[in-house]
């Protein structure tokens, strides 16, 4: 995030209460900014902004903290005045209470009202242009204002989905535009829903106007294509963008807590005929308003279908986009996110019927592919149980008896104070939203290697479930018997988990946790935890702990046992590489995102790993996905000092024959002596299946067997045990497991379960270690009496290797955050080390600039 410095010196203190705050704790993912979200180089207010990760991957960024995009939409105006047009006038109800007129403005707080009961932290909020240009030139932010309130009001934010200058491939024009209800088996008129303002759409008689708007197809369309060139179009482009512009300024003078989080731009307007070569920049420069506003939120688009028509990346005021793909496919959810990241930033969902009976498994599909999700719509506004263009249902409340509207329970009558009927989807969501919402900022800002999801494996749930699964450097289990779906993340070393399921679940761990409690990250980005849950010791070695209903659990963790991936610190090359999938997704940690050569490849090729500090390693790992078609099927791997010349060849994989033809990613390791003290590695690509014409690879795991036993060995010399202050009895297997360790790292191959052993036995003994008594020579001064059992627990406690939740003499584990504690001793130097900088910051005005994360626009 960019950041002004006004005066050097308070630049400064920043850096000073910043190194204080370094020294109290380490810093919670997203903790990166001002309350505020900060302010732009020419000191203009970011509310939100999509934010680079260490990884490549990008994440949706409110007031300074990763934010989890998920929400579920409402049509505003449209659905105050739907309904009782389209069956009223058109289908002849007759049922009593029907409204006869258009529901006020305050009806619509019911959308915001049931959106907060599902638990939602986001609404998105159907706005259309003529909600605010009411003549031309002139604007009022009634309907606007209202919805800002009743957000508040119920703790949501807002995404507003702009409806200006086109919905779908134009607009609606009233007398013009109608629509087929398979239903009643006739046309019915749609021209109310127009959204541009009418003097764009028809004249003061009622006609259509030709100058805006093609409608030369005569009457009977739903949608007529905006005109997108000419003197009147530039006007109407220039008049959008005026309206776009008074709607931030007023958002920035009247909504200080930051509401409004991101904007669709105009919707699906991909049907649009001239969409990539013309309208595309007409919505680029109402991101261009949205941007340089006082009030600058994230932007997007939507699609209609499933792919990216365009690349956003090349607009500069567009932020990220997704399609509305209208599916209950999971593989295509994952493909969806994964294409996203070539053709966006964030990848998502924007748009999903509310219907899918599998809705938690789709959007945590999503969640767990680093993309966010949107489920259209809360309510029954747009079904009317037959099929046509009101070909419903879509909703998350009132979703009852699609065969006669008539008898259906009706959004119209839905009043506040009342929960109208939910979809089982709908009370599912109710169940997982506050755990997402708790954990949300470590969810969305954690890198793939980081995050999973469990019970997704299929497009509909596993009533009975059980699976372990890596994340990061640790095993995590998930075991369900009612149908739960859940997901987890990682910060450093705390795992949180969470699951949509209606009692409990067993979250398992092959490592003991130090602590485990159930809480949520406050609105100042620290875990609060609510209670703390107890550790189980299983009969197979793991460890168990029940998540509830609701809850989101973190568990503290020692020192993992999973070897790292060192190819995510590296930078990645390819010599034959498709411009939409760059060398940088083979080591993004993401099995879904990959490297594809270009059509036709010579051979050799490579994909070159590039580290700035020498690397140790002994194995490396390709996968891809349709691997039988897509995949090398004969690679060698070579090393070098530089990265530059020098090239050596130190495994081969010899002729590799894979078995997947689907969306499994599927492994093969090859094995090598350790390669000590090496900068560069890449991967000579002899032989691949091209069924599609190029060979894909998704991702490339780099590892150092030896790694555990390394940082456990580090662990001891740091802590310096002396033979002296040990009993003969336990220091001297202590001693030989020290010994045989050290001589287990020098090995040039070793045997992965040897290590494990080498490294479980050396634990032991230094668990094992007990303090040699003596005798204390009594103060004169003193009375002679006996050690307590608490001066026993003060001076015979030895050091303790990480699984017991010590990292050293100076460090501790803090059962409620989690978070590694100092010493009184190490705070009181880290004070003073403090006091010294603000000494010398004082002195000499230094400056301190810091980013964590990379920003776009």
């Amino acid at each position: 995030m960019s950041q002004t410095t006004h005066h050097p010196w308070r630049t400064a203190l920043h850096a000073v209460i910043a190194v204080i705050a370094a020294a109290a704790m380490v810093a919670p993912v997203g903790a990166v900014a001002a309350e505020d979200g900060g302010h732009t180089q020419d000191n203009r207010r970011v509310v939100s902004r999509v934010a680079r990760k260490s990884n490549g991957e990008y994440y949706l960024e409110v007031n300074g903290r990763p934010y989890l995009y998920s929400f579920t939409q409402n049509m505003g105006t449209w659905e105050r005045m739907g309904h009782q047009e389209e069956f009223k006038e058109d289908s002849g109800s007759s049922r009593d209470g029907y409204p006869t007129e258009h529901l006020d403005l305050g009806f619509s707080e019911n959308a915001y009202e049931k959106t907060a009961n599902l638990n939602y932290a986001t609404i998105s909020q159907a706005l259309l242009w003529r909600d605010v240009e009411t003549a031309p030139g002139v604007y009022d932010f009634t309907v606007l204002d209202a919805y800002v309130k009743w957000a508040r009001k119920y703790g949501l934010k807002i995404d507003l989905a702009w409806f200006g200058s086109a919905c779908q491939s134009g607009s609606r024009i009233p007398t013009y535009s109608s629509a087929w209800n398979g239903k009643e088996h006739k046309t019915v008129d749609i021209g109310y829903q127009y959204t541009a303002p009418s003097w764009y759409v028809q004249d003061e008689d009622g006609n259509p106007i030709g100058d805006y708007y093609d409608i030369a197809g005569g009457k009977g369309k739903v949608d007529y294509p905006l005109i997108t060139t000419g003197p009147k179009a530039e006007a109407m482009k220039q008049a959008e963008i005026k309206t776009m512009e008074a709607i931030f300024a007023h958002l920035a003078q009247t909504d200080p807590a930051g509401t409004v989080i991101s904007i669709q731009l105009e919707n699906e307007a991909n049907n649009n005929p001239h969409f990539k070569d013309q309208y595309i920049n007409w919505i680029n420069d109402l991101g261009k308003a949205v941007k340089e506003s006082d009030y600058s939120i994230a932007t997007r688009v939507n699609y209609s279908g499933s792919g990216y028509p365009v690349n956003v990346n090349d607009y500069a005021y567009i932020d990220f986009a997704g399609p509305d793909p209208y599916s209950t496919s999971v593989s295509r959810m994952k493909e969806i996110i994964a294409d996203g990241k070539r053709n966006s930033t964030l990848g998502h969902i924007a748009e999903n019927s509310g219907d899918y009976a599998n809705l938690t498994s789709l959007e945590t599909t999503a969640f767990a592919a680093g993309g966010g999700y949107g489920t259209w719509e809360i309510d029954n506004w747009f079904c009317d149980g037959g099929g046509g263009h009101f070909n419903g249902p879509h909703a998350l409340y009132s979703n009852l008896d699609q065969s006669d509207i008539h008898s259906q329970e009706m959004y119209y009558d839905w009043k506040l104070g009342t929960i109208p009927t939910m979809t089982e989807q709908a009370k599912e969501l109710q169940r997982y939203n506050p755990g997402l919402n708790a954990m949300g900022q470590v969810l969305a800002g954690a890198t793939a290697s980081d995050r999973t999801g469990f019970n997704i494996d299929q497009d509909d749930p596993q009533t009975e479930y059980s699976a372990m699964k890596t994340i990061g450097r640790y095993r995590l289990g998930f075991h369900t018997t009612d149908g739960a779906v859940g997901i987890a993340a990682i910060d450093g070393r705390n795992l949180y988990v969470t699951s949509d399921t209606a009692g409990s679940v067993t979250i398992t761990t092959e490592q003991r946790p130090d602590a485990a409690s159930v809480g949520a990250f406050g609105d100042d980005g620290e875990w609060t935890a609510a209670e703390q849950r107890a550790v189980a010791a299983q009969d197979d070695g793991t460890y168990a702990i029940t998540l509830k209903t609701g809850e989101a659990l973190r568990l503290a963790m020692p020192v993992g046992d999973v070897l790292s991936n060192l190819a995510l610190d590296a930078t990645a090359e390819h010599s034959s590489v498709n411009a939409d999938y760059p060398a940088s997704n083979v080591n993004d940690g993401d099995e879904w995102s990959g490297t594809k050569s270009r059509n036709d490849p010579t051979y050799p090729q490579y994909v070159t790993l590039t580290w700035d500090k020498p690397q140790t390693f002994d194995t490396v790992d390709l996968a891809g996905i349709y691997a039988k078609d897509q995949n090398p099927t004969n690679w060698d791997i070579e090393v070098s000092a530089n990265g530059k010349d020098g090239w050596t060849p130190v495994a081969s994989s010899g002729d590799v024959t894979w078995s997947t033809s689907d969306g499994t990613a599927e492994h093969h390791a090859v094995t090598m002596p350790m390669q000590r003290d090496v900068t560069a590695m890449r991967v000579r690509i002899n032989k691949a299946a091209t069924t599609w014409g190029a060979y894909y690879i998704t991702e490339i795991t780099v590892t150092n067997t030896l790694q555990p036993l390394t940082e456990l060995v580090a662990d001891i010399d740091s802590s310096g045990p002396k033979e002296t202050d040990y009993t003969a009895e336990t220091w001297q297997p202590f001693a030989q497991a020290l010994s045989a360790a050290r001589t287990m790292l020098q090995q040039s191959e070793p045997d992965g379960k040897a290590v494990d052993e080498t490294k479980r036995t050396l634990e032991s003994a230094w668990r094992a270690l007990t303090k040699e008594e003596r005798p204390v020579d009594p103060d004169p001064s003193e009375p002679d009496r006996p050690n307590t059992p608490d001066d026993q627990d003060k001076t015979d406690r030895p050091s303790r290797p990480a699984e017991h939740g010590n990292d050293g003499d100076d460090e501790s584990i803090d059962a409620a955050t989690g978070r590694k504690r100092l010493s009184d001793t190490g705070s009181a130097v880290a004070l003073i080390a403090v006091a010294a900088t603000v000494t010398a910051l004082a002195g000499i005005g230094m400056t301190i600039v810091g980013r964590r994360y990379g920003d776009r626009g």
